[in-house]
């Protein structure tokens, strides 16, 4: 059995670590790995965590007592737009409906339930996150060239609207 939760400042090590196995494991084939740690070495700091844990809205889910993966959403905006900075699980939970469950739960919250719109920006090789948001209701809205350090990487974007979700 799995549980949703709002993330804790005792969650923020686990959290990490799930970030680290899931971005080397889903960006291997598509950013280098020095580029991938150097990522994750600043945007997974402990300062950076603490950031992110005060500031915007993290949630993570846990099966059998382990923390799984994780969601990041910034706060909504005047113009009731959110942003879904993250949402990452364990490689070898992938698959297994978490993703969605933790989707739906945090956009279900208080806290994003002003949200009119939610962004994100994904990797356009990424097909599976791809299909994974068009299957939530995202739909794609722009595709661009956007610098990964130094490295060039297709970014598709896209955005969920409240009036148009089933």
């Amino acid at each position: 059995m799995f549980n949703i939760r709002k993330a804790t400042g005792d969650d923020l090590s686990a959290v990490q670590q799930v970030a680290q196995q899931s971005w080397h494991y889903t960006y291997r084939d598509i950013i280098p790995a020095n580029l991938i740690q150097r990522f994750l070495d600043q945007a997974y700091s402990i300062p950076s965590m603490e950031h992110r844990l005060h500031n915007t809205y993290l949630y993570v889910v846990e099966q059998d007592d382990q923390l799984v993966g994780f969601s990041n959403f910034s706060k909504t905006n005047e113009t009731g737009m959110s942003h879904l900075i993250a949402i990452y699980l364990l490689p070898a939970y992938i698959g297994q409906g978490l993703g969605k469950s933790l989707l739906q739960y945090a956009m279900q919250e208080e806290c994003l339930q002003s949200a009119k719109e939610i962004e994100l920006e994904v990797s356009t090789e990424n097909k599976r996150a791809i299909d994974f948001y068009q299957s939530m209701g995202f739909r794609i809205i722009d595709e661009y060239v956007d610098l990964f350090f130094d490295k060039k990487i297709q970014t598709t974007k896209m955005i969920w609207t409240q009036n148009q979700a089933g």
